[in-house]
């Protein structure tokens, strides 16, 4: 097949599925593999070195990890920079993050040439520098939005950023592409309304519809998470301000790494490591997605949905998700409401069902692969082949 090579920079080991971002990467070389496509990874060491256990030369080619030894020490003067310009201005951030190196850029341009791809894919704009190079002219780049990092840095400095001066690096690199995919329609609508050459798509969180199995759902409210600060953080509030407000009649579940986070005293199963996210999804009623920060679309929220799970979450964790319409979410910032919900929908039996059905049909509306996947067929498939490269 012509026009079928493609590389995707990822920064970390897809086949660790242990996090939501990884999930969505795995779901992308699926889609690859059934469009035909020849597809490498590079990536660099951060991940690679453990063995997960998985065999994925059926989903790429090669793998290129690049050994960033030299990296470490550029981060390490680069904070200690970033904290003497912090003295005497009072902001943490003065531009974008760069994590390339000359160096990583040299190693990537030597294998976009040796292989001859026709596209190359780069996640998250802290690498977009990779493809700011005259020698990859010819090639299709395409950018994976999933993120709106200005907003994030925001957040985490507290409000103390040169917005203009950060804003206007973001922009500066997204417009370096030939495609951009957006997992919602905010940062789509924000970046092309700057951006002069890229094409926009959507291409939002997606993944295989599931057949739920005959399980009794034994725990009535589920929380998954990995440790990052904005689950840890959502975790803290929700038992904090609304745990007590629910009452001891539910069980709860925290799983994953976020499991470890749970208060002490606080009556919630822990469930660290799980084999099987379905059998998971299956013994819940609700899954909760308390954040209280965080921009982009939250994978665990489609994944609760694709199961049918009616999900209670708040204005960072609805993120992507459209709020005017039935669809199982119910979003909101205050405590007491995001109490009420739960119980609602817990001791309301048609009203469960009404938003169950509702999840359901709003992931296979939006978010399953058969819907998903003509969306990234105009982003990766050349529109003259033959009808038959469409199944």
């Amino acid at each position: 097949m012509k026009d079928n090579k493609i590389l995707v920079f990822y920064p970390h080991n897809i086949f660790d599925q242990n996090s939501g971002i990884n999930n969505r990467y795995l779901n992308l070389l699926k889609y690859f593999r059934v469009r035909g496509f020849d597809v490498d990874i590079f990536s660099i060491n951060n991940g690679w070195r453990k063995n997960t256990g998985h065999d994925h030369s059926s989903l790429i080619s090669d793998l290129y990890v690049f050994e960033q030894e030299d990296f470490v020490l550029k981060e390490f003067l680069k904070r200690i920079y970033t904290k003497i310009k912090k003295i005497f201005s009072g902001t943490d951030y003065f531009t974008l993050p760069d994590l390339t190196t000359d160096k990583m850029k040299a190693e990537f341009r030597r294998v976009v040439s040796n292989k001859k791809y026709n596209s190359v894919m780069i996640s998250y704009i802290n690498w977009a520098n990779l493809i700011d190079d005259p020698g990859l002219k010819g090639i299709t780049k395409v950018l994976d939005l999933s993120d709106f990092t200005t907003h994030q840095l925001f957040e985490k400095s507290g409000g103390k950023i040169n917005i203009g001066a950060v804003l206007d690096e973001e922009i500066r690199r997204v417009d370096l592409f030939d495609k951009v995919m957006t997992v919602s329609d905010k940062e789509q609508y924000l970046f092309s309304q700057f951006c002069e050459y890229p094409e926009f798509h959507s291409a939002p969180i997606f993944m295989d519809e599931v057949e739920t199995k005959d399980m009794e759902q034994d725990l009535d409210i589920l929380i998954v998470g990995s440790k990052n600060p904005h689950n840890v953080k959502g975790l803290k509030w929700f038992f904090e301000k609304v745990f007590d407000l629910i009452g001891g009649e539910f069980s709860l579940a925290v799983a994953g790494e976020l499991s470890g986070f749970i208060p002490y005293g606080k009556g919630a199963i822990r469930i660290k490591n799980f084999d099987n996210p379905s059998e998971l999804y299956s013994r819940a009623k609700v899954a909760l997605s308390p954040l209280l920060s965080g921009s982009g679309m939250k994978v665990k929220v489609v994944e609760a949905l694709s199961f049918g799970l009616p999900v209670v979450t708040t204005g960072p964790g609805s993120a992507g998700i459209n709020g005017e319409m039935e669809n199982g979410v119910f979003s909101t910032d205050d405590p007491a409401q995001f109490a009420s919900y739960i119980k609602k929908l817990l001791s309301d039996n048609r009203f469960y069902k009404e938003s169950s059905d509702s999840a359901l049909s709003f992931f296979k509306q939006n978010f399953s692969n058969k819907v998903v996947y003509k969306n990234l067929d105009s982003v990766f498939i050349n529109k003259n082949m033959p009808d038959e490269r469409y199944i």
